[in-house]
């Protein structure tokens, strides 16, 4: 996890098998779920993204970024905080 530019970011790497990251997104007509789907769609609503980027046989890399105000306000910190 680090903050830079007013982001807050975390990454996530693994050097397992990996994937065809070409078939995820949350199209339901390639047998894919609602999961990954709903997280990015919860983090464009709050400002930030995710990016996945996987190669078969070499792992896969999971970032998520959100603007550094968001993730004060998401956990109730900072509030009433006098």
């Amino acid at each position: 996890m680090q903050q830079n530019d007013n982001q807050l970011e975390v990454e996530v790497r693994d050097d397992g098998v990996g994937f065809d990251d070409n078939r995820i997104g949350g199209n339901r007509s390639s047998g894919g779920g609602f999961g990954l789907f709903n997280i990015r769609e919860r983090l464009r609503n709050l400002g930030g993204e995710m990016q996945i980027t996987s190669v078969a046989g070499r792992g896969s890399r999971v970032t998520i970024s959100v603007p550094d105000g968001i993730s004060m306000a998401c956990s109730g910190k900072g509030k009433n905080e006098d």
